[in-house]
């Protein structure tokens, strides 16, 4: 029974909740801008809120509803292969904010894109590479040609 409220609680609550704990204390510090400054994140956080505590209830009530058990080995052993792809993810998001400012947006983004395509699963160097320049090239005329906006150079562009 432990095991099961424990995989229940990483697998399909922990983000949520989360997530909850970050949109209220958002709340919290956004509260003293002007009540026109407020209005949009006020909205945006009550729908978010809505939307997290349903995740977490709709969750629930299917983890109420199938009561299967997982040894010991079988739970550690899935737990890290469910987890692998998303702390991959992460440590790649935190390794692009860490060097953004160093080596600039243009290298640091490709680089992003090229380790988030390959641990998602894409394997074709084609499309990885076509996407990769569209979406450099997005961002490039969005923010640099149509904003006037610079996008942070580093040590390389």
């Amino acid at each position: 029974m432990r095991n099961s409220i424990l995989n229940f609680v990483l697998k399909n609550a922990l983000f949520p909740s989360l997530a909850v704990i970050f949109v209220i204390s958002f709340y919290i510090s956004a509260r003293d801008l002007q009540a026109i400054s407020f209005s949009y994140p006020k909205g945006v956080i009550a729908l978010l809120v809505v939307l997290f505590v349903w995740t977490l209830f709709s969750e629930g009530k299917k983890w109420s509803q199938s009561k299967e058990e997982l040894d010991e080995a079988n739970f550690l052993a899935n737990k890290v292969k469910e987890f692998k792809k998303p702390l991959l993810m992460m440590v790649t998001f935190l390794v692009y904010i860490l060097f953004f400012d160093d080596i600039g947006f243009f290298v640091t983004t490709g680089l992003f894109l090229l380790f988030m395509f390959i641990i998602l699963g894409q394997r074709r160097p084609m499309i990885i590479l076509l996407n990769i320049i569209g979406l450099l090239l997005l961002c490039y005329v969005l923010f640099t040609v149509t904003l006037s906006l610079p996008l942070p150079s580093g040590l390389f562009i």
